[in-house]
């Protein structure tokens, strides 16, 4: 119950710091293309809820509007990701002293899937547009590479 409430709140303060500052849509992209790939990537955690709640308004609030007009060339696009995907494929999915993952299957079925997702991400960072979503997009597989390495 504790963590759903301290979850609450969190979601709540980023909707509402995306709202005042004009970037909701930038927000909701960057929450929801981190959540599907840390989904099966899994990756480190903060210690406390204060430093979660920080770090979270700088990852999906932040950092989204600061990259969003950036322009990165399809070649430097496309070796990116595709280093990501060498890098998940190599060291996903991360488990953590709470929630280690000791069955052989799991560990198999997550790495296929972060690997899946990750070429979806390539391609996309590679033919989609606009390129706030790209950039977004390849913002958000940084910060999951980061977590699990």
């Amino acid at each position: 119950m504790e963590i759903l409430l301290e979850n609450l709140i969190k979601t709540v303060v980023i909707i509402g710091l995306a709202l005042a500052l004009g970037g909701l849509k930038y927000t909701l992209v960057a929450i929801l293309s981190f959540a599907i790939l840390r989904f099966f990537t899994f990756g480190l955690h903060c210690q406390s809820g204060v430093m979660c709640l920080l770090l979270s308004v700088f990852l999906d609030v932040i950092s989204p509007i600061l990259i969003k007009d950036i322009y990165v060339g399809t070649i430097a696009r496309s070796v990116l990701m595709i280093t990501y995907i060498f890098i998940i494929f190599r060291y996903a999915p991360a488990d953590t002293e709470n929630h280690p993952l000791v069955k052989k299957e799991v560990r198999k079925q997550l790495k296929s899937r972060a690997v899946i997702v990750s070429i979806i991400y390539c391609l996309l960072a590679i033919f989609a547009k606009p390129m706030w979503f790209v950039n977004i997009l390849m913002l958000m597989e940084t910060y999951v590479v980061i977590s699990i390495l």
